[in-house]
């Protein structure tokens, strides 16, 4: 299972970036078979990831892992409240692992009086 994802949210996205390692802990420790990530965002912590909350796939190899390149992808999500994002890890041959814990991501206050002001 891989840990939760660094995320940050605009109006109209959310970017994700990950150090490739496990729920357990560490960085740049996935298993080596490893071929991408799923990008599932949901309205709570406690969504179960499925076919509807699959925003995005991101690539993730044994490549970054050995060279310590860490996963960094945009998905379009179009929402001005908090959005909660879970990864799963996808293999070679597409076995899925268990998603990640959530994390959380919100406009900042900056970005919510802009919104206001453009609508």
């Amino acid at each position: 299972t891989p840990a939760a994802p660094a995320v940050a949210a605009s109006r109209i996205a959310v970017q994700i970036t990950h150090q490739l390692g496990k729920a357990s802990g560490g960085t740049f420790n996935l298993e080596s078979d490893l071929d991408h990530f799923e990008i599932h965002v949901g309205a709570s912590a406690g969504f179960t990831p499925d076919a509807t909350t699959l925003k995005g796939k991101a690539p993730a190899n044994s490549g970054m892992i050995q060279a310590g390149i860490p996963v960094v992808a945009t998905v379009q999500v179009e929402e001005t409240t908090a959005r909660h994002v879970k990864v799963m890890a996808a293999d070679i041959t597409g076995k899925k692992s268990a998603a990640s814990t959530a994390a959380s991501a919100s406009l900042t206050e900056r970005q919510r009086r802009l919104t206001r002001s453009t609508n």
